[in-house]
């Protein structure tokens, strides 16, 4: 058992679930490493974070409690920042979320050569300005009745695959993709 979600995510091996106990304020950046594979289970808590989640390699934020609502709500502008940041590595970084509610300036930034997957969540960058719910390029794939709200946009994507399937998005900026699959 860990007093932090930091230290958690600091001490996981490859296929670690983390599974939180109590609502969690999380102060440092989280940083999962090219090399870990983690699942972080809200388990109907919420998280408010502030600092940014760096994912450089598998990282999936579900919440297995299907009868409480669990939310991350961010004061750092880039809530998830999805990115290969190790020079030289073969990982092709994924980020998940599943069953959660995001609130953020930008919910994702989404680098090349990555992939993230929304299922049945909710992303709200509903911030005063400049507010993103997804940005950047990469694959994107938002899935299972998932809502996606930003003032500014929902997803702006550039040299991209975007994928939607049964959900709705809101402020589509879709003169930026370079691949659109709507169904």
């Amino acid at each position: 058992q860990y007093y932090s979600l930091y230290d958690a995510v600091e001490d996981s091996v490859p296929g670690d679930v983390i599974r939180l106990l109590e609502d969690n304020y999380v102060f440092n950046k989280i940083v999962v490493d090219d090399n870990q594979d983690v699942t972080i289970d809200l388990d109907g808590h919420n998280i408010i974070s502030g600092n940014q989640i760096a994912n450089n390699g598998k990282l999936a934020f579900i919440n297995n409690d299907h009868s409480t609502p669990a939310a991350i709500s961010f004061r750092e502008p880039n809530a998830f920042f999805n990115n290969k940041q190790v020079k030289n590595s073969a990982v092709q970084p994924e980020l998940t979320l599943e069953n959660v509610v995001i609130h953020a300036y930008i919910v994702i930034n989404n680098g090349a050569n990555t992939t993230a997957t929304i299922k049945n969540s909710e992303l709200y960058a509903d911030y005063d300005s400049g507010t993103y719910g997804i940005k950047g390029n990469g694959t994107v794939n938002i899935t299972d009745n998932s809502y996606i709200y930003a003032k500014q946009y929902a997803v702006s994507l550039s040299d991209s695959n975007l994928t939607i399937e049964n959900s709705i998005v809101e402020k589509l900026n879709s003169s930026a993709y370079s691949t659109i699959s709507l169904s």
